[in-house]
């Protein structure tokens, strides 16, 4: 059947951020800004 639905891939990135509680401060993980201990 023409038209329908596209058969668009979706693409996906996965991140990972460490929030800070309670003032909600966001740092991307891996950073350069952490310690490493």
């Amino acid at each position: 059947v023409d038209g329908g639905f596209e058969s668009q891939e979706l693409e996906y990135e996965a991140t990972h951020k460490i929030v800070v509680l309670p003032t909600y401060v966001e740092l991307p993980f891996p950073s350069v800004e952490l310690p490493e201990k």
